[in-house]
């Protein structure tokens, strides 16, 4: 009897051995892997786990131009062009061929190009999900899988875009208006009458110098970069006074803008940057202590 059971668990055990095999053999004929760029850029992208394309005729101006305004052209449109200068408000540069890491936009061809696979996060390293993951609240969210089947169906229908399109400027942020008023807290220990930390932020070249914890805290047409953004964010918890760094969250979001479209002084009304601003105001605002 005994030897009756040890051989139906033996039995039953190689069921549920070959049952798992045929699972992961399954797996893998359903995955559809390929490689995209050349050399030590070179990555494998399973293919099989895009969204299939719209099926209907896409739109630029209809469909496409609302995704890359929403999601895109922050980041690579006419006021900031990250990684390597690409942009995606001009065609020509949008679909300008990279063998080494693999062309963005390949018209007829979605499931090779390279921008649906960071936009559908295919690619292991998360650095190239676009657009960039970030647990802030104000943050740009992943495209939709239907967004992601608008773009693969217009990729696929040939990638055309109007001849005469240029995206609009995004409105500028005003430094006298919008951004002074948020830093001016900043100004009572890092402006004309003190450099806390050797640094002043009053002036644009104050900002760009910095001081000497952080070196330049603001990185013109970078603001992930710019030691502000996160210390306004009440990221660096050995500063000083943590609370009267931090600005809330509409603040940060629009300083961050200002840094990404080139962090201008210059507009203020009565004086230019060499004139710098006034101290004073609230205790709110960015410094280095």
């Amino acid at each position: 009897m005994k030897q009756g059971i040890v051989r139906r668990l033996v039995v039953g055990s190689l069921g549920l051995g070959l049952i798992g095999l045929f699972a992961a053999e399954a797996g893998a004929a359903s995955a559809k892997t390929i490689k995209v760029g050349k050399g030590p850029d070179q990555v494998e992208v399973d293919i099989s786990q895009l969204p299939p394309p719209a099926k209907r005729k896409v739109d630029f101006m209809k469909d496409i131009y609302p995704i890359f305004k929403e999601s895109c052209l922050e980041c690579h449109g006419p006021e900031s062009q990250k990684g390597d200068d690409y942009r995606m408000d001009k065609r020509k540069v949008a679909m300008r061929k990279n063998p080494k890491e693999g062309t963005a936009i390949i018209p007829g061809k979605s499931e090779r190009s390279r921008m649906i696979h960071m936009v559908a996060r295919l690619l292991e390293d998360k650095d190239l999900w676009m657009p960039p993951p970030n647990d802030e609240p104000d943050e740009q969210k992943p495209l939709k899988k239907k967004e992601i089947a608008l773009l693969r169906a217009w990729i696929d229908q040939g990638a055309k875009w109007p001849k005469k399109f240029h995206a609009p400027k995004q409105e500028q942020v005003d430094f006298a208006t919008q951004i002074k008023p948020i830093l001016k807290g900043c100004f009572k220990c890092h402006g004309p009458k003190k450099q806390a930390g050797e640094l002043r932020l009053d002036t644009r070249k104050g900002a760009l110098k910095g001081g000497f914890i952080y070196g330049p805290t603001i990185i013109p047409g970078d603001s992930e970069a710019s030691p502000i953004v996160f210390i306004t964010q009440g990221q660096d918890t050995q500063i000083p006074h943590l609370e009267k760094h931090k600005l809330n969250d509409e603040q940060v979001a629009l300083l961050k803008k200002w840094i990404d479209q080139g962090a201008k002084y210059e507009g203020e009304k009565g004086g230019t940057e060499k004139d710098g601003a006034q101290s004073g105001g609230s205790e709110n605002g960015s410094s280095e202590q």
